[in-house]
């Protein structure tokens, strides 16, 4: 039987979730999936319409980058703004940050792309900037536009 206090789970160090942390911790995972599900389509389609890749291996290798970058720059970003005390993408730390993390964004997937995808190993750079910079540019619109 797990342990409980106050009816609800003890998670690791004895530490226990009560429902408005749940709910915080649910709405960064939540924002987390939909960060990931637009730079998805936003790259998916770069990589597909500008680029012209179009098999299962080369759409699920770009699948594969952002999976493993988004949601790492993304926590890295909520940090940075948690630390600085930024409310906003504007405020300078959170805007550097911003700026760093998406230029270690690009050079992973370029990377990535260069490695699993030999044949597009001479254009991998440019098709990492060229997606990173879409779906940089589609988020900020969406956040300006009060969508996000």
């Amino acid at each position: 039987m797990p342990n409980r206090a106050n009816g609800l789970p003890v998670c690791l160090f004895g530490t226990t979730i009560d429902g408005a942390t749940a709910r915080a911790a649910g709405a960064i995972l939540a924002s987390f999936a939909l960060a990931l599900a637009l730079t998805l389509v936003v790259e998916l389609a770069v990589a597909a319409l500008a680029f012209r890749l179009r098999t299962r291996r080369e759409l699920g290798v770009v699948t594969l980058a952002n999976v493993l970058t988004n949601p790492a720059l993304n926590l890295a970003l909520m940090l940075v703004m948690a630390l600085t005390g930024s409310s906003t993408i504007a405020d300078p730390p959170a805007l550097a940050a911003l700026v760093v993390l998406e230029v270690a964004a690009v050079v992973v997937e370029w990377r990535i792309l260069g490695w699993a995808l030999p044949e597009h190993h001479d254009r991998a750079l440019g098709m990492s900037l060229t997606m990173n910079v879409a779906s940089l540019v589609t988020g900020l619109a969406l956040h300006a536009l009060g969508v996000w």
